[in-house]
């Protein structure tokens, strides 16, 4: 449609018109719903969380999202394994919070 190449119209129809008891077409404003909505992630305790890249820079912080938020099973998928002494640090701790960690090469 951008382009301009089409013939004719595109009609939408979001709504069908109401009508009143007098039997005219009136516009009327939808009730507005109040919706609940939970404003943070959870992670269910009882799940793994595989992360590929696990031990690099951002899987270490997407480890650490998760620990934060409820995640007590981790399995960290890398290439090379634990290689410095953040990474092992990092293990350390979420172990510390009572998370299994599992880490694969």
């Amino acid at each position: 449609m951008a382009s301009g190449k089409h013939i004719g119209k595109v009609i939408l129809c979001i709504r069908d018109e109401e009508l009143s008891p007098n039997g005219k077409t009136v516009l009327v404003k939808p009730k507005p719903r109040l919706v609940e909505a939970i404003p943070r992630f959870f992670c269910d305790p009882n799940k793994s969380y595989v992360i590929v890249g696990g031990l690099g820079g951002f899987g270490l912080e997407l480890a650490d999202w998760l620990v934060l938020r409820g995640a007590k099973k981790l399995v960290l998928c890398s290439r090379s394994g634990v290689r410095t002494g953040y990474q092992a640090w990092r293990i350390k701790l979420w172990e510390s919070y009572g998370v299994k960690v599992n880490y694969t090469t």
